[in-house]
């Protein structure tokens, strides 16, 4: 699976202490994701699924998903025929992990994709991101 990484100096919370981003802390399914006393993001080792959901959501792309490229994966899903996206068989972290457009370009295409659902907390989180794209 993936390890997530946070690069700090893109983090909009360590370049301004005005900032009130918590994207990433409230998008943690598994609240793996936390401030330390310094303000600084830290994610918990112990409670983190490296699911990605943290990545789709974080603006500036400060946490990243070592060993996994979502648009590297898009282009690969788009070669293929049909399209399953499998959290624990597809090489994918997580539905939750690919940005809105990503699925978005998938779905312009008219390709056909079987989800296999696994973690249904998740896919709530990836419906509520489009929900708020949408409504």
């Amino acid at each position: 699976m993936a390890k997530i990484e946070i690069e700090s100096h893109l983090c909009t919370v360590s370049l301004s202490k005005l900032s009130s981003c918590n994207n990433c802390i409230t998008s943690c399914p598994t609240e793996a994701i936390f401030k330390l006393e310094n303000g600084l993001i830290n994610i918990s080792e112990r409670n983190c699924v490296e699911c990605g959901v943290c990545s789709a959501f974080c603006p500036t792309e400060a946490i990243k998903l070592i060993k996994f490229s979502p648009i590297d994966k898009i282009f690969e899903l788009i070669k293929s025929q049909n399209i399953v996206l499998d959290c624990k068989n597809g090489g994918i972290p997580c539905l939750a992990s690919f940005s809105i457009e990503y699925l978005v370009s998938l779905i312009i295409l008219k390709k056909v994709i079987f989800l296999q659902i696994t973690a249904i907390v998740l896919v709530v989180i990836f419906f509520r991101k489009l929900e708020n794209i949408y409504l």
